[in-house]
């Protein structure tokens, strides 16, 4: 597109691959090999001992996030995402950001669901593969400029794709080599007061080749769900991430663990760690992936000092290697029987 190149997009990525089991270390492959489930209970107990904590560079987190869905095509369960999100936004483990990772001049406090936006062109939903660059930045940038959507300083949109559609990314392949990721989207030149930039995230329809790589359970909704949370909880903790460089770490970073191999974000370093959320209002049951908490030195979906309601807790295991992007962990699983 020949717009891209006048906004000078970056978009700064923890590229996330596969995991495959060896005696010694996990290996890096493109394929997907999976392994049984108490494999990675070990593999999970004997993650390094090194300082995971999170330090904070100086850049933006969302305040108040209003979450913006953006379904591209007719999105199975799209209208439970909406009810999810408006739980997620207010849950325990928005709980753990808000007391946590607040700084000195930003409260984090509990978000919104927004307006959602279903596309309906069917040039655009009828494409089989969406790439990061050549499509889906484009193609926010023109639901701005035709008013479709409007970014705000706290605005975050998360782009779900239909089964069958592959997302690409500097050439990583969702299902194969990621679940999603979020990003930046410099956005200064169109001028909205004190919006430099839309925070946005790709989430991949977790069933079909996705299935038992993005998550433990054996509904796809449920992996939707735990990837959806992971990529939320690091927009708000860490949004400008595609201008910062995860190697020397500075503003506009924000919240990031330099020293950690599983990832840097409060998510990274519990991936694929998921919990189920019990909503008091509706009684009604969510699964959610962990963030980690430096006041309890863990990773947790709900701190029992700050209140919630947490079901149960079921884990897995990842490992994620760091260059241009910050995206969930494809892993490598199959179930118990």
């Amino acid at each position: 597109m020949i717009f891209m190149k006048a906004w000078m997009i970056l978009v700064f990525v923890v590229t996330v691959y596969l995991l495959a089991v060896a005696a010694a270390s996990p290996i890096l492959d493109s394929t997907l090999r999976r392994v049984g489930f108490t494999t990675l209970q070990r593999q999970l107990k004997s993650r390094g001992t090194f300082s995971k904590n999170l330090v904070y560079y100086g850049g933006p987190v969302l305040q108040s996030a209003t979450v913006n869905p953006i379904f591209i095509g007719p999105i199975p369960d799209s209208k439970r995402l909406l009810e999810y999100y408006a739980f997620l936004v207010k849950s325990p483990l928005a709980q753990i950001l808000n007391s946590e990772y607040s700084t000195s001049t930003a409260q984090i406090g509990y978000g919104r669901l927004g307006t959602p936006y279903v596309e309906k062109d069917p040039l655009i939903t009828g494409a089989k593969t969406l790439d990061d660059d050549n499509d889906i930045l484009p193609y926010l940038f023109d639901l701005i400029v035709n008013g479709i959507i409007w970014p705000s300083p706290n605005s975050y949109f998360p782009i779900y794709t239909q089964p069958g559609v592959t997302v690409t990314q500097q050439g990583s392949k969702s299902c194969i080599h990621f679940c999603g990721y979020h990003g930046t989207f410099d956005i200064s030149d169109l001028g909205i007061p004190s919006t430099p930039y839309l925070y946005y995230a790709v989430i991949a329809d977790q069933s079909g080749t996705c299935m038992g790589g993005c998550g433990i359970s054996r509904d796809p909704f449920e992996n939707l769900c735990s990837v959806s949370s992971h990529e939320f909880t690091e927009s708000v903790t860490n949004p400008a991430v595609s201008y910062t460089n995860s190697r020397s770490p500075a503003a506009p970073m924000g919240w990031f663990s330099p020293s950690n191999y599983l990832g840097g974000e409060v998510a990274d370093i519990c991936n694929a760690m998921q919990s189920t959320l019990i909503d008091p209002l509706t009684g009604k049951s969510w699964v959610v992936q962990q963030v980690w908490s430096n006041k309890n030195v863990k990773c947790m979906a709900s701190d029992p000092r700050l209140g919630g309601t947490v079901q149960s807790t079921v884990q897995t295991s990842a490992t994620t290697v760091t260059s241009k992007r910050t995206t969930t962990l494809l892993t490598t699983k199959t179930w118990k029987q």
